[in-house]
């Protein structure tokens, strides 16, 4: 469990299978010419695929492996980065991953996903809506209990209680390395947020801690599908979870999230789509060696940039670093992706 185990020795109780490389790197990130930036390199989580995703997938295949599951039920995107990391650590682990996938703009970064969940073995199922996700993702986990397999639903981003305790943990790591003198103390951190999880936990571990530090959570999903009133309930009922754990987790509901503010206006047209600034931001990481993509990290960095703030500043970047298996990259579409390739290629 990390570090929380030494704040509060009641959370051991919780289920945890160890997954990544933890601490992770804080290292000088030029983001802005006038301001001291850090970058939280997150993208070197885990190896054999890194991003944020490692730090919930601790908790919630721990938790799986814990109650016998034997099958993980989850959702994302075309090229979901979230689908790709469940079904590549549950692999590693014995678990087989079925997915619902949902539409986003196509392009060669969805591909090479999907052509990498497909290597993977992954079963995927796609649907036209997102609300469909709501009685498919069920669906599959009884198919799977009908064939002997207990299943296990992980809803998008891996965002539930559990999962929202690994970035709790995140919190804990990083005060680790303030303390120790890795990087300054900042004032702020931008981090993405997508399906909430990262900068839920990521506030509620530095409020429980008693950091002064605030959340910028840059939104990248349309505020309709998570408004701040369902933040405001995941971190209640991750809070919850570790409260049962250990009594002496600080009493927080009249101050919930009262560090995280919503950086709205950098969504563009919406999920998946790149914008002109978050393309500057690629190149501006890329110069400094820090490869960005265009549906969470550039759009993070985007706001950092544009807000310019002044002060110590963290950049928590959350994308995976690691090169897919070109075996993996070689896998054929499903016959429905290639559908949807060749209409976005034959557009003018």
């Amino acid at each position: 469990m990390h570090l929380l185990q030494h704040h509060w020795a009641g959370l051991e109780r919780l289920p945890f299978v160890s997954l990544g490389d933890f601490p992770t790197p804080v290292q000088p990130f030029a983001a802005l010419s006038a301001a001291s930036t850090w970058i939280k390199r997150d993208d070197l989580s885990a190896t054999p695929y890194g991003g944020n995703k490692i730090r919930k997938l601790e908790y919630l295949l721990g938790a799986a492996l814990e109650s016998g599951v034997r099958c993980i039920v989850t959702t994302g995107a075309y090229g979901s980065h979230h689908v790709l990391a469940t079904a590549m650590t549950a692999k590693a682990l014995g678990l087989q991953t079925i997915a619902v996938l949902v539409p986003q703009p196509w392009n060669a970064h969805v591909e090479e996903n999907l052509r990498a969940m497909v290597g993977l073995g992954i079963d995927l199922h796609a649907v036209e809506r997102y609300r469909d996700v709501a009685w498919q993702m069920p669906l599959q986990a009884l198919r799977a209990r009908l064939r002997g397999e207990k299943a296990m639903l992980i809803g998008p981003g891996g965002s539930n209680p559990r999962g929202t305790l690994g970035y709790v943990a995140a919190a804990a790591e990083l005060m680790a390395q303030i303390e120790a003198g890795a990087l300054p103390s900042p004032e702020r951190i931008y981090i993405a947020l997508g399906s909430g999880g990262s900068a839920v936990g990521l506030a509620l571990g530095l409020a429980a801690l008693g950091s002064s530090i605030r959340v910028h959570g840059v939104r990248v999903t349309d505020p309709r599908f998570l408004p701040r009133k369902s933040l405001l309930y995941l971190a209640y009922r991750c809070w919850t979870l570790l409260r049962r754990a250990d009594r002496r987790f600080p009493d927080l509901r009249s101050t919930l999230l009262d560090n995280l503010e919503i950086e709205d206006g950098h969504l563009g047209e919406g999920y998946g789509v790149e914008t002109e600034a978050g393309r500057q931001a690629k190149e501006a990481a890329a110069a400094q060696g820090i490869a960005l993509e265009g549906t969470y990290t550039a759009k993070t960095l985007a706001a950092l940039r544009a807000q310019a703030p002044s002060g110590e500043t963290l950049y928590w970047h959350t994308y995976n670093s690691h090169p897919l298996d070109e075996a993996l990259l070689r896998s054929p579409l499903p016959t429905w992706a290639e559908r949807l390739r060749d209409e976005t290629l034959a557009k003018p």
